[in-house]
């Protein structure tokens, strides 16, 4: 007799008699039970429903709390059900259940840290409100032990909390979760992590989830042995989730009673076996995650009654060999390669590269691993994380491509030299695999790019393989579609397609099959060479057209028509977008420092029809930049709020790179004042250089030469106040943002309008105020703010004020000229905008407080010392002035 049908016997003798035998017990106590209302208990735009219900049974021996949170489906079948109310009662527990309902709004990645611990923060207040009176011998309500039960929504949003090991939690559970929290890395072979294990918790499967929550309880045990988890797999629709939920129940009621700090007893979760010492002493990591643990045998012998059926790794996934460096630098958070052969001499790899806390989703798959097993590929993921300090792409970018070469071709494919590469990169990724082709382009015979948002620069001439750019949401549509043409007018005969997607519209299975069916057309070696589609309309490239020499970023290839089929059915968004020109003109400096000045001009796109010669202005953009890439990525996003605004304003952007003029950890505020006679020299050189540089670029494109807008960020800053004052004929506004230092201002200058705003914490918050101080003694006609609690870095409360500034400049560049056309009082024949700025200062309405950050009508805020008022000339910028930040950048 199998073991576990062995145990089933006198299992459900003792069960049965725990779960039936208080049916008294619940008689007496059902008139006492106290039963609160359904209510709404949170708010949040995430979530069209945060609602809950608390029971009480024993309103003076509370012993503990049974928090259920999950979907609305899971809680209403569980609030109706009587046996929870049963087991609650012969506990001396609490049940407190609640409802959440996601709405269609998704929630960023970037704020979910923030939204779950908004929502963790009201459910508990909600629950130590129902508490707070409540009692058990020898224990305060805040002591009371809480036993989390995580169902769907609720485990997505609250088994993070669970990781982080949260004190008030004392066991729980999970059952139904689709995504799951990162859990730190192993640890180092003979050595335990430091700090306390997990929150001792069960995993309860479902149908359809067995691999990955097996997957998920293996990641709790690797990254800590100490770690006591045990996982319930779903069998068939006969053991129930009845079952299911029942062994949750008795989990917890077990381990409310062992001691906290041990007991217990761990098995095999194969064989059933337990674990014995000398398991533990081989402190073998991958055997001792083969080990779960039971608060009891009780609790033991319920899941050998349950689990005939114990699903591991399917039959059809080998074993994956990874690697992972022993370290990696500060701009890499997580880089893994994870590869199988799938046969003893592979064609090509398929390489999947992604940023993915799971990514084994993609070599556990059975879909791509068949087709990979297809054409003879070897299968590859790479899983990289970009780290908190990319200041570099290139080195990020040279980093990535050295160590995936070395491990193909010094390692894993040593023996098959210059293996070829097919590659689906998916979001962050799919950058760095762009940037690693474009190095490398004889490498790779096919490849697929989805959710990029910044894309690879590629030189003139450039001949890539096969591909495929997938914009993953609406908002990336204009950016890829960008990166498409580049492709196409690098080299005419780079055979890309694009598909537009939308999650609405799409969905990512549909994306897959149609990435595999692409690069499997793409590389096969059929007679068949593909064909070429307008992609507006899906027309077919004919002869005639194909010799009158069209814009080849109006077509896109597919390999065969079966492909083409599907194209025309997935891709229903096709954005039509007036493309801007982008150009790069060098200009050589003689400055050791800075050999070259690299020029990037932005004009905007026409409609058919609209002359290409209207552009009203010129928006300059200094940055901290000095890569190209990184500069033609952002004058390729349309949403970035520089371009989009000069977008708006029918305004050419011009950018550059900037380069340090000291020495690594050179103060600017110890030089001696030759040095600083020197360094003023050297950005004498850049000056000239940049002249030189504009007014080519201005003759040729055909641009306005003068009345510039100008924006400067850290050390751009230092660039951009730098050439206003030494070329202000050439700037309307100038807009500095952090920088460490300032030159004095001088008079010839005094005739622009000027933004300084800084971080209150920042290192040039001084330097700022002084050279704020000192441009308005001298009749600068100026604005300043330091962003509160701000340091180096821009947020969206500046980035707001800085376009209202530059949209006030723009309106009075306007007024001014119309002053200048039809002059009615004297001095309005050479009247300039500048001075527009000074008279509306004279007349503010409004002042902003410098130091408290708060923005008054002028005859209300008397109270406020003369010093600290910075006056505001319009509402609107007086309401920019005093907006409130929402996110850093």
């Amino acid at each position: 007799m199998h073991l576990s049908k062995f145990l089933c016997l006198p299992f459900w003798g003792i069960w049965g008699g725990f779960f039936f035998g208080f049916a008294g017990a619940l008689l007496a106590q059902e008139e006492d039970g106290l039963e609160s209302p359904k209510e709404v208990i949170a708010e949040s735009e995430y979530f069209t429903e945060i609602s809950g219900k608390f029971e009480v049974f024993e309103q003076n021996n509370v012993k503990g709390i049974l928090f259920v949170i999950g979907g609305a489906d899971h809680i209403g079948e569980i609030e109706s059900s009587e046996n929870w109310e049963k087991q609650c009662m012969v506990a001396d527990w609490a049940l407190a259940s609640v409802s959440i309902i996601e709405s269609e709004k998704r929630v960023d990645r970037r704020d979910e840290p923030e939204v779950r611990g908004n929502l963790e923060r009201q459910l508990f207040s909600w629950l130590s409100e129902k508490t707070k009176d409540m009692s058990s011998e020898g224990q305060a309500p805040s002591e009371l032990p809480v036993f989390l039960y995580l169902i769907g929504d609720g485990a997505d949003w609250f088994l993070p909390i669970v990781v982080d090991g949260d004190l008030r939690i004392a066991g729980w559970a999970s059952k139904a979760a689709r995504r799951y929290p990162n859990v730190t890395g192993p640890p180092l072979p003979g050595k335990l992590p430091e700090g306390q294990p997990m929150i001792p918790g069960t995993i309860v499967g479902v149908k359809g989830r067995n691999r990955d929550d097996w997957e998920f309880m293996r990641t709790i045990r690797k990254s800590d042995p100490r770690n006591r988890v045990s996982f319930v797999p779903y069998q068939s629709p006969r053991n129930s989730d009845w079952y299911a939920d029942e062994f949750a129940l008795i989990f917890f009621q077990e381990l409310a009673v062992i001691d906290p700090g041990g007991g217990g007893m761990w098995l095999h979760y194969e064989s059933g076996e337990a674990l014995t010492q000398d398991v533990i002493e081989s402190e073998e990591i991958d055997v001792l995650a083969d080990y779960i643990w039971f608060p009891s045998a009780f609790v033991a012998g319920a899941w050998n009654a349950l689990t005939e059926f114990r699903p591991t790794e399917p039959e059809y996934v080998v074993k994956m060999f990874s690697r992972r460096p022993l370290r990696t630098p500060n701009f890499v958070d997580t880089f893994e390669l994870h590869h199988n052969k799938l046969g003893k001499e592979p064609k090509a790899i398929l390489l999947v590269a992604v940023d993915s806390k799971r990514p084994q989703f993609y070599f556990q798959s059975q879909e791509w691993v068949d087709f990979a097993r297809r054409p003879g590929w070897s299968l590859m993921v790479m899983n990289v994380k970009n780290g908190a300090k990319v200041r570099s792409h290139n080195q990020m970018a040279t980093w990535l491509e050295t160590q995936l070469f070395n491990f193909i071709d010094k390692g894993a494919y040593k023996d098959q030299k210059g293996i070829p590469i097919v590659w689906y990169g998916i979001g962050k990724p799919s950058y760095w695999m762009q940037r690693i082709m474009v190095s490398r382009p004889e490498r790779f015979v096919g490849w697929a790019s989805m959710g990029a948002t910044e894309f690879a620069a590629l030189p003139q001439g450039t001949r890539l393989p096969p591909g495929l750019v997938i914009a993953a949401r609406p908002e990336t549509h204009f950016p890829n579609l960008f990166f498409l043409q580049d492709i196409r007018k690098a080299d005419k005969a780079n055979r890309v397609c694009m598909i537009a997607r939308d999650d609405a519209l799409i969905s990512s299975a549909h994306t897959d099959e149609f990435v595999m069916s692409f690069l499997d057309g793409a590389t096969s070696q059929s007679r068949e060479k593909g064909f070429w589609l307008r992609y507006r309309d899906g027309n077919k490239l004919t002869l005639s057209e194909s010799k009158q020499g069209v814009d080849p970023a109006d077509y896109v290839w597919l390999p065969n028509r079966t492909v083409a089929g599907a194209w025309n059915l997935l891709s229903r968004e096709r954005p039509q977008i007036p493309f801007p020109t982008i150009k790069k003109f060098t200009i050589k400096t003689r400055l050791e420092e800075q050999p070259e000045l690299n020029l990037f001009i932005r004009i905007p796109g026409r409609k058919k029809g609209e002359p290409k010669d209207m552009v009203s202005g010129v928006l300059c953009f200094c940055t901290w930049q000095r890569e190209d890439t990184s500069l033609y990525n952002r004058l390729k996003r349309p949403d970035d709020p520089l371009v989009s605004f000069a977008d708006r304003n029918n305004l050419a952007v011009i950018t550059w790179n900037t380069a340090g003029m000291l020495p690594p950890g050179t103060s600017i505020d110890s030089l001696s004042e030759e040095e600083e006679k020197a360094l003023a020299k050297k950005f004498d050189t850049i000056g000239e250089a940049w002249m030189n540089g504009i007014e080519k670029v201005c003759r040729d494109n055909k641009l306005p030469d003068s009345e510039f807008l100008l924006h400067g960020i850290s050390r751009g800053s230092t660039y951009a106040h730098r050439l206003a004052l030494r070329h202000p004929e050439k700037f309307l506004a100038v807009h500095t943002h952090i920088a460490s230092h300032y030159e004095h201002p001088t008079e010839k200058a005094s005739n622009l309008m000027w933004l300084v705003t800084t971080g209150e914490i920042d290192g040039g918050y001084r330097a700022s105020r002084e050279f704020f101080l000192e441009a308005s003694e001298m009749g600068y006609p100026t604005l300043i703010k330091a962003g509160p609690s701000l340091g180096h870095s821009m947020r969206d409360d500046i980035e707001k004020l800085s376009l209202q500034f530059f949209d006030f400049a723009l309106r009075l560049r306007e007024a001014a000229n119309m002053r200048r056309e039809n002059p009615k009082e004297d001095g309005d024949a050479k009247i300039t905008a500048a001075d527009l700025f000074r008279e509306r200062l004279e007349t503010a309405s409004y002042f902003g407080d410098f130091i408290n950050h708060e923005v008054y009508v002028k005859s209300e805020g008397e109270w406020v010392p003369e010093g600290q008022r910075i006056l505001l000339p319009t509402e609107e910028l007086a309401n920019a002035w005093g907006a409130a930040p929402e996110r850093g950048y």
